[in-house]
């Protein structure tokens, strides 16, 4: 099962995705609008629900986008926030 498919998990919602490049990316205006908008709410300090609650989408969604965005190596989920 991928992150498409399922919903995010407990440790996944409080991920703390870091930013990989700072301002305005390569391609950036090639991105779909939802890796643009999640992407400019990582700032290492925001857990993967509260970009959620700021974009009035589930976590599912900003996991899945943030797969996306680690995949073009935009991002990384190191710091991991257990509640």
């Amino acid at each position: 099962m991928n992150a498409s498919t399922r919903p995010a998990t407990r440790q996944e919602a409080y991920w703390i995705p870091q930013r990989l490049v700072q301002g305005k990316p390569r391609h950036f205006m090639r991105w779909t609008f939802r890796q643009r908008k999640v992407f400019a709410l990582v700032d290492g300090k925001r857990t993967i629900s509260q970009i959620a609650r700021l974009l009035s989408t589930s976590p599912t969604t900003v996991v899945e986008t943030l797969y996306e965005l680690q995949f073009m190596r935009k991002v990384a989920q190191e710091q991991i926030l257990y509640v």
